[in-house]
């Protein structure tokens, strides 16, 4: 293998690297599964000994330098964002940023570029626009596209290293790049927190195949938009509240409908104008139960909304 895909691979423990006749296959950079870098033999690798994937960024990040480099887009020199450049002081270090030419490190790493998977939420790490940019084949259109674009990335230059927490910078960064300009381009952060696991429900045949015919129950519109919005999420905390209100709102309403089923009961029932002042303490009961603090609180409403609607097998993996 050669020494210095050794090296990155050394730097980056999540990498896997693989020899073929003709070249070498760098798999799982960056811990992402969806794509690989195949590399001729014949190629000129540059040295990776500083160089770092950071999972949670679409970054290149130059130890020893102190360059961090995220991966932006190529675009056209006269955009104004292309010309911006500042000062960020955090926690009392100062760090250059600016839009500049992308390093020979993204360019080797793009035009080594392979698609393996479908796209995720990783989105290729943005390598394949530029693995479309350095490409000397390519059809006219696409040519006519990259004809007056050039590579960058979005760059941040200082004490990189004295920077402990690195999420927590970035996510800093992007809210003062957000409150300057509301349309600035952000950092990608991505969550490794949230685990990619396998689930008995609810997918209840555990077939392998797409079902044929799909049965639909009514749904309220409210949970749908907060269901969507929790799957999409890539913050755990945020996905756990955002669970979390489809069980308070369920109970809320859930609680009102049991109540509201009751009051249907009794007065449905025949006898009712014979026996009035009985079901008047029927009543009166369901909506004491229905105003009254302590058993409509929200514990409450959680506990019988669960108990009626949930079995442990609805929760175990």
């Amino acid at each position: 293998m050669h020494k210095s895909l050794s090296t990155l691979q050394k730097n980056n423990p999540d990498i896997e690297l693989k020899e073929l006749a003709k070249d070498y296959v760098v798999l799982n950079p960056w811990n992402d599964s969806s794509f690989a870098f195949m590399i001729p033999k014949t190629a000129k690798i540059p040295s990776f000994t500083n160089i770092l994937l950071l999972e949670e960024f679409s970054s290149i990040l130059d130890k020893k330098n102190n360059v961090w480099e995220f991966i932006y887009s190529p675009e056209k020199k006269d955009k104004e964002i292309i010309s911006r450049k500042f000062k960020f002081i955090y926690d009392g270090k100062t760090y250059e940023c600016s839009f500049e030419k992308s390093s020979r490190y993204l360019k080797f790493f793009a035009e080594s570029f392979r698609l393996i998977k479908s796209e995720t939420k990783t989105s290729y790490r943005n390598l394949r626009q530029f693995k479309d940019y350095y490409s000397k084949e390519k059809p006219d259109y696409v040519k006519e596209y990259f004809k007056d674009r050039f590579p960058y990335s979005f760059y941040v230059k200082g004490d990189i290293n004295a920077i402990s927490d690195k999420i927590k910078f970035a996510k800093t960064l992007n809210f003062y790049l957000s409150y300057y300009d509301r349309l600035s381009p952000a950092i990608q952060i991505f969550n490794t927190d949230k685990i990619d696991f396998k689930t008995k429900l609810p997918c209840y045949t555990l077939f392998d195949v797409f079902p044929s015919e799909i049965n639909s129950s009514s749904i309220d519109l409210t949970l749908l938009d907060i269901l969507s919005v929790a799957s999409k999420t890539t913050d755990i905390r945020l996905e756990f509240i955002f669970y979390f209100q489809i069980l308070e709102y369920a109970a809320y309403y859930y609680m009102e409908n049991e109540d509201d089923s009751k009051l249907r009961q009794i007065l449905k029932r025949p006898d009712i104008n014979l026996n009035a002042n009985d079901y008047i303490k029927e009543i009166m009961e369901v909506l004491s139960d229905r105003f009254n603090v302590h058993k409509s609180s929200d514990k409450t409403r959680l506990e019988k909304t669960i108990k009626k609607f949930c079995e442990i097998k609805d929760i175990e993996l």
